[in-house]
């Protein structure tokens, strides 16, 4: 049985602009990072022969998969 929740959240505007923005659109945030890792995964799969490169994207999605964990949102992208 799920229990339904809401939630009102307010801001000051037009000082608090950037973090309504974010609110607002922090969906599409997580739907363009997860787009774009499931991409670099792919590309390291099937299209990456240098293994440079490769070294150099696996890093870049390592640090940014740190960040999504200390920033405590990588259950959003990783779902």
């Amino acid at each position: 049985m799920h229990t339904k929740m809401e939630a009102t959240l307010k801001y000051n505007l037009p000082e608090e602009q950037e973090q309504f923005e974010a609110a607002v659109r922090g969906m599409h945030l997580c739907n363009a990072v997860r787009r774009h890792m499931d991409n670099t995964r792919r590309r390291l799969k099937h299209s990456i022969e240098d293994d440079n490169e490769a070294r150099i994207m696996l890093r870049c999605m390592e640090e940014l998969s740190e960040q999504l964990e200390a920033y405590g949102v990588s259950n959003l992208i990783y779902s």
